[in-house]
């Protein structure tokens, strides 16, 4: 998929098309022996997104199969038939656990479908789309998509009808209420499945052995199956609005870069660890206001925007603050504020994420707003795409005040989690949807 179909907002329709097209050949019936069944599924909670599960055929015994083939063929007594069925029981009976073993359905297979990465890219953009033409020679050497690199800044408006309703029939990416943070973030999406993938292999790579009875990768799986269970528990997993297996790992892989996690580490510290930094940050900058506070929309979109959390996946050999100063995208973005002299926009990328993820709403405000934007924000090395944000403020307060609760029964601080074996019992067997909490 390439050209300017990301502007027209029907990126994601062809790729459904796509994968109905291929669900259909995939489906037919010289493929069933192989590929088994094909069904429609989508990722990332977003019912736009269409992906095929494909589930393998079962291993059928090849005896009976044989038997069904010579049962066919010529005509038999009473008495052959007897003996076949005994024969028949005889071998089932020893041979029952073998068929239970091999007939057990053991993998599924996912295909996602997403944006090429590895092209050069174009060297036409037509100037009705776009304006980024600029950033083709810095980013050629680097950034290997059709897409633009300038694009994927969260104040660009990426969908054509809102930019050809504007005024001047220009693209103004300063303008807050023409940006298009949620799209733009889909986009990036689609161009990071690969990437996001290497980003945490090649941090489980990094986790060598110590020397001690746990080791560092097991510590990252037992974490992440733990983590996993807490959320389904709550539904806090797989559906929309909620995490997804990767934000988990994540998270994990920005606890372990930063070394709030360590390699010695075993799994229940670092579940601790992760509940502690989930509960205590503040994800939509709102933990300092009170119902006393009497500000209006400027005011309070500015004081959330200061007290808003904001963070960086370091890169292998960097810390935080050095990724982000190092980071091509973030150039790219002081340039084009520098050259286009946008007035008020913000100095830096990471500012311009919190501009763009956050509104002026709040539980302690009574003006209303237009925009869905508040969502928290963990970027990846490049600051292209913002792992969290499809999460919306309810999800966050929810999922931080069940943190919050975790932590207690972890310390011992609430009757239930008085023992370990109380603790988790509450925390990973026992159901607390939201059923049953309200």
């Amino acid at each position: 998929m390439c050209g300017v179909f990301f502007f027209l907002h029907l990126l994601q329709k062809k790729r459904n098309i796509l994968a109905v097209h291929i669900a259909k050949q995939l489906s037919q019936k010289k493929h069933r022996s192989k590929i088994g069944a094909v069904h429609l599924t989508h990722v990332f909670g977003d019912a736009r997104k269409v992906a095929l599960l494909l589930t393998p055929p079962l291993d059928v015994d090849e005896s009976f199969t044989e038997g069904k083939k010579n049962g066919k063929k010529g005509n038999k007594t009473k008495g052959d038939k007897d003996r076949d069925d005994k024969k028949r029981r005889r071998d089932e009976g020893n041979e029952t656990k073998t068929k239970k073993k091999g007939n057990k359905l053991r993998f599924r297979i996912r295909l996602i479908f997403g944006v090429k990465n590895e092209q050069a890219p174009t060297k036409h953009h037509p100037e009705e789309y776009s304006s980024d033409e600029g950033d083709e020679e810095q980013g050629a050497s680097s950034w290997n998509c059709w897409i633009p690199r300038t694009r994927l800044f969260p104040d660009r408006c990426n969908n054509r009808g809102a930019k050809l309703n504007s005024k001047d029939g220009h693209d103004n990416p300063a303008s807050e209420d023409e940006s298009t943070p949620h799209y733009t973030n889909a986009l990036a999406e689609d161009i990071h499945l690969v990437s996001t993938t290497h980003l945490i292999s090649s941090t489980l790579a990094t986790l060598t052995t110590t020397g001690s009875n746990v080791t560092p990768t097991s510590s990252f799986h037992e974490t992440l199956l733990l983590l996993k269970v807490w959320a389904l528990q709550r539904g806090f997993l797989r559906g929309h609005d909620t995490f997804t297996t990767t934000t988990l790992a994540l998270v994990l892989v920005y606890l372990y870069r930063t070394k709030a996690i360590g390699r010695r580490m075993g799994s229940i510290q670092a579940f601790t660890t992760f509940m502690k930094f989930w509960s205590e940050v503040d994800w939509l900058g709102e933990s300092t206001l009170t119902s006393g506070n009497n500000m209006n929309a400027a005011k309070l979109l500015a004081h959330k925007m200061d007290k808003k959390a904001a963070f960086v996946i370091p890169e292998e050999g960097r810390n935080e603050s050095q990724t982000i100063s190092h980071c091509e995208q973030s150039r790219l973005y002081a340039k084009d504020v520098r050259d286009n002299g946008h007035s008020g926009a913000p100095k830096t990328l990471l500012d311009c994420y919190k501009a763009h993820y956050t509104t002026f709403s709040s539980p302690f405000s009574s003006i209303a707003s237009q925009s869905h934007h508040d969502s928290p924000i963990l970027l990846d090395p490049t600051m292209t795409i913002n792992y969290l944000a499809r999460l919306s403020p309810s999800f966050v307060k929810e999922s931080k005040a069940e943190a919050h609760a975790a932590l207690r029964l972890i310390h011992g601080q609430e009757r239930e989690g008085a023992s370990g074996a109380g603790a988790f019992r509450k925390l990973f067997l026992e159901t607390n949807r939201f059923w049953t909490r309200y």
